[in-house]
């Protein structure tokens, strides 16, 4: 299994200096950060780091006094950056672990929305009897009932509705769902508070 895997790295390596043997013209060009999308700011990118002393300021100049700095250039350097992963691209550059950090992991926001959800319907529990839940419901509906705009809070009224919601709902199919409990809530009188 060691070999195979060992086999398949350098067959992966030899491909990368194949691709690059066949592209002299990205000779003394840096690699592009994920973000840049035009060769102005891949210059600026190349500058900054050479001033940073993460790239040879030498190099740099070779490449700009050479016009290398354009689209098809930026494109195949794209193109090698996304074949050997951003840590082994810009191994030497201190800001590498900021960009790593700042990608969002994989179903990372489906988790956030989970937790969401779940918290709302957590604070619904909480609430013991059925009128506190019926009175803070009121407090997220409009004076002529309206429903909120915002995603958490439609969450919160089908939580405090008992209104079954899924990870899927969006904000229409979330007031789709709540719609009916909402008129029943309107055909109830809102109980009578003692005024001080």
């Amino acid at each position: 299994m060691t070999l195979r895997l060992r086999e398949r790295f350098l067959w992966a390596a030899k491909g990368v200096v194949l691709w690059l043997v066949q592209r002299p013209s990205l000779r003394w060009l840096p690699l592009p950060y994920p973000s840049v999308a035009t060769p102005e700011a891949w210059l600026e990118q190349a500058q900054k780091q050479a001033k940073d002393k993460v790239q040879s300021f030498r190099h740099v100049d070779k490449a700009w006094r050479q016009g290398k700095f354009n689209l098809k250039n930026l494109g195949d350097c794209a193109h090698l950056r996304q074949r050997l992963g951003l840590r082994v691209s810009f191994i030497e550059d201190p800001l590498v672990e900021g960009m790593v950090m700042g990608m969002a992991a994989k179903g990372l926001n489906t988790k956030i929305r989970k937790a969401v959800q779940e918290e709302a319907q957590a604070q619904a529990k909480k609430l013991s009897s059925d009128a506190r839940r019926e009175e803070e419901a009121r407090t997220l509906i409009g004076p002529r009932g309206g429903l909120p705009s915002l995603r958490s809070d439609l969450i919160r009224l089908a939580a405090l509705l008992h209104v079954p919601i899924e990870d899927s709902d969006t904000v229409e199919k979330l007031k789709e769902k709540v719609k009916p409990m909402i008129a029943i809530l309107k055909e109830k009188s809102p109980p009578l508070t003692a005024v001080k």
